[in-house]
């Protein structure tokens, strides 16, 4: 399956998905958005300030809550980066 195609049936699968609430939601489009400016890419390297920006969230504990609720869903795999100067990697999940 390439790249697009995994990334599409995420995003579907998001949609359709009763869990998920609009933040979780916006957070997903968000990056799939990344991914297509950046070629369909996936992982995709981001920082948190960019994904904050676009997907309107305020607060860095939503943020994090919101990651940490994607990847027990296995909407995505997260690999933070320690280093500021350094991006984070998120990957979707098939």
């Amino acid at each position: 399956m390439e790249q697009r195609d995994k990334i599409e049936a995420v995003l579907k699968r998001a949609i359709e998905d009763e869990r998920l609430t609009s933040v979780q939601l916006a957070f997903i489009t968000t990056i799939y958005h990344l991914s297509i400016m950046n070629g369909f890419c996936n992982p995709i390297e981001v920082t948190r300030k960019k994904i904050m920006r676009a997907a309107k969230i305020k607060s860095f504990a939503t943020y994090h809550k919101i990651v940490a609720d994607l990847v027990t869903l296995l909407y995505i795999k997260y690999v933070p980066s320690c280093n500021p100067l350094k991006y984070s990697l998120i990957e979707f999940v098939e």
